[in-house]
């Protein structure tokens, strides 16, 4: 809230005994301190109670959280498998740059067969002459392919 990142700036930021400078567990260190500063933390779950906040990637927690150190800071417990996060959540932790590329292809681009920008019908059968017409003339975009 602003009043969380007001609290923040004012109290928090200026004032090295409320914040550690410890560089391990950041955003741990970030609730400390929040909370030095007054700030009280709330619920972020949604309706069914499934979090919103991840301190892993989703590959970390579906299907199953196999981590040992995360089930000994939640608040609440949680679901296991899908039930674990919300269907409105907010972040996920630890996500490499690499899986933002395979995440938003499902999010943004990625769409069941008859669902949003798809065409509902499939395109004519090839036949088999006209597609190697076809082959014989296309050249290879792929950079990484070996030259014969």
């Amino acid at each position: 809230s602003r009043a969380a990142l007001r609290r923040f700036a004012e109290v928090a930021a200026a004032n090295s005994s409320a914040c550690s400078q410890n560089q391990l567990s950041e955003d741990k260190e970030m609730g400390i301190c929040l909370q030095n500063a007054g700030v009280v933390a709330g619920d972020a779950r949604d309706v069914e109670g499934a979090e919103r906040f991840h301190p892993l990637a989703p590959i970390h927690l579906i299907p199953v959280d196999t981590s040992e150190w995360y089930p000994l800071y939640l608040f609440y417990k949680r679901d296991k498998n899908l039930q674990c996060c919300s269907r409105s959540a907010i972040s996920f932790h630890y996500i490499k740059p690499k899986e933002f590329y395979v995440l938003e292809y499902f999010l943004y681009e990625l769409r069941p067969f008859g669902v949003g920008n798809v065409a509902h019908t499939l395109p004519a059968k090839a036949n088999m002459s006209a597609l190697m017409k076809k082959w014989q003339h296309e050249l290879s975009n792929n950079i990484f392919k070996d030259e014969d």
